[in-house]
């Protein structure tokens, strides 16, 4: 054997080739999230508008929105679970947020193919659009909370904070739709001015939640607290409160000491939630239009005055018809009352009211909701019956007649004292509604407070003021 020649007994393994996953692990690796999230919100966007200019088109074509409304949570659940990774992978890793992705796509798809196959397609529907969109805010609810909270926070302090953010949240969804409020004898249905003074302290016990979450100066955690509870949102928010306080109460190393303190990165943690807190806001936008469109139930009924009318766990009774002018003289307003009530709760009176125009010649509805505990019912008059010896019917209806709504004709005036005694109304049942205002109060929140902590020094301070990953 020549020296130095290879020894076939100590040769080299030869070096296996790449498989198809370790040629794509570098792309995965170099995949920003963020970007990823936003070229997903944006194609959600744009799919939505086409949508809905398909819609338009139809609609002109006397079709209705199930075209739009099919297609919607098909479109939107890819997106939905991308979003779910990219508000997960920060609080609870990138793993843990893929699994939390394809528990959520379990859950949807299981429950839409269990309803599905009793033949409720609407229903299936909202569920495969309603159950990611819980999903994803509650993980937006996290991230908020994680973004918020600076380094070095106990425990205890985080579970406070994170009571108190979901009874001020629970507070703002009360007070955008409050139902009617019910203690012992006394019932009381907020309306305007109330309705938006206490909206307004909703709005106050948010924003000092947070500003108390991100250790900013001159937050106190009793007055908060205290705010937070008083306002009593659906009874939940004064237990959260309470539960928010004591667990904070005597935390002497916690965050709440060193709160006294200027902390120049409380800024930057602000930044931070106002961000996340625009893709929270559009998981609750999601979450309210889920049931508000899918479990939408309507009825037309015909009804006379004192005769009730059941619908969807009500009872619509009508209680009257006023108008807005005297004896013979032509009324521009005819006000139908109706009494509201479910079993056991107190009545809840609202108007659907006729407004004359009169460059239209016609009359047009102004519809009546009555706000209830899980929803909102629309009451929208389309006619109502002006009996026989009306004086603006004249000879022409010995009978009486039916005055219609958009429509110009005989009759088309209603004078005040004119007996009416039935009306055509569409009931509608919209569960859910009230979540929408609280995604679009969330939503503009969110924008004001990213424009009012936006500056130079903003990004360095929120890259600085990372926040620990879930317990």
């Amino acid at each position: 054997m020549l020296v130095g020649g290879p020894d076939p007994d100590k040769q080299e393994p030869r070096a296996k080739k790449p498989g198809p996953l370790r040629k794509l692990r570098p792309f995965l690796q170099r995949i920003h999230l963020r970007s990823l999230a936003a070229y997903s919100i944006l194609a959600l966007g744009l799919a939505l508008l086409i949508l809905f200019l398909f819609h338009v088109a139809a609609a002109q074509r006397g079709s209705s929105a199930g075209f739009y409304e099919e297609r919607l949570p098909y479109l939107a659940l890819p997106v939905v679970l991308g979003m779910l990774v990219f508000q997960g992978h920060q609080a609870f890793g990138r793993r843990r947020s893929l699994l939390i992705a394809g528990g959520a796509l379990a859950a949807a798809l299981v429950s839409w193919a269990a309803v599905r196959s009793t033949g409720d397609h609407r229903l299936a529907q909202g569920l495969l659009l309603g159950v990611p969109a819980l999903w994803l805010a509650a993980v937006g609810f996290a991230r908020i909370r994680h973004a918020a909270m600076p380094p070095g926070t106990t425990r205890r302090v985080r579970r406070a904070d994170a009571f108190l953010l979901l009874a001020a949240l629970l507070d703002l969804l009360f007070w955008l739709n409050p139902p009617t409020v019910r203690l012992g004898l006394w019932t009381w249905t907020p309306t305007w001015p109330a309705q938006a003074l206490f909206g307004a302290l909703a709005l106050l016990a948010v924003w000092g939640t947070v500003r108390l979450m991100a250790g900013a100066q001159g937050v106190r955690r009793g007055p908060v607290a205290l705010l937070t509870g008083a306002l009593g949102g659906f009874y939940i928010a004064p237990l959260l409160a309470a539960v928010g306080w004591l667990l904070a109460r005597g935390q002497k190393h916690g965050r709440d000491r060193r709160a006294a303190r200027v902390d120049p990165r409380a800024r930057g943690r602000l930044h931070l939630v106002a961000l996340h807190g625009v893709h929270f806001a559009i998981a609750l936008a999601l979450l309210g239009y889920a049931p508000s469109t899918y479990l939408k139930e309507t009825h037309d009924f015909e009804s006379r005055v004192g005769e009730g009318k059941d619908f969807e766990g009500f009872t619509v009774t009508l209680a009257g018809v006023g108008t807005d002018a005297p004896d013979l003289v032509p009324a521009d307003t005819v006000a139908p009352r109706f009494a509201v009530q479910r079993p056991g709760a107190a009545p809840v009176e609202v108007t659907a009211a006729l407004r004359w125009e009169r460059m239209a010649g016609a009359h047009f509805p102004t519809p009546a909701t009555a706000r209830t505990w899980t929803g909102d019912l629309d009451l929208d008059v389309s006619a109502v019956h002006v009996a026989a010896g009306a004086a603006c019917l004249g000879p022409s209806h010995p009978d009486g007649a039916w005055l219609e709504r958009n429509r110009a004709g005989s009759p088309s005036r209603i004078c005040g004292g004119d007996p009416i005694d039935a009306v055509r109304f569409r009931a509608a049942s919209l569960p859910g509604l009230g979540i929408l205002w609280l995604a679009l109060a969330v939503g503009v929140g969110s924008m004001a407070l990213l424009l009012a902590t936006a500056g130079p020094a903003t990004s360095r301070a929120a890259r600085s003021a990372a926040p620990e990953r879930a317990e």
